[in-house]
């Protein structure tokens, strides 16, 4: 029964984990978004005085950032999913 209770907590942890996660995601993708936004409109309103194929390499920077950190937290959220196999199997153990 022990075994139990700590599978179960250690199971909610690691919702409350993915749950946190998730929304560290979607708020990287809303600030790299305006991020990007920014950088774009700054090209039109500053005057940096850029030609158009040095604006693109910049906003593909950009991009390519962008790509790295969502490829960065999927990474994350698939070790979340290994450590629920290891619950899993601890519930499994816990109910024999």
């Amino acid at each position: 029964m022990r075994m139990s209770c700590v599978s179960h907590a250690s199971n909610q942890i690691l919702h409350e984990i993915h749950a946190a996660q998730q929304r560290h995601k979607e708020e990287s993708k809303q600030i790299m978004d305006k991020m990007l936004a920014d950088l774009e409109s700054s090209f039109l309103s500053s005057g940096w005085g850029l030609t158009e194929d040095q604006e693109k390499a910049l906003i593909k920077l950009v991009e390519n950032g962008i790509e790295e950190s969502d490829i960065h937290i999927e990474n994350g959220l698939r070790v979340d999913a290994r450590f629920q196999e290891i619950i899993d199997n601890f519930a499994r153990i816990a109910i024999k």
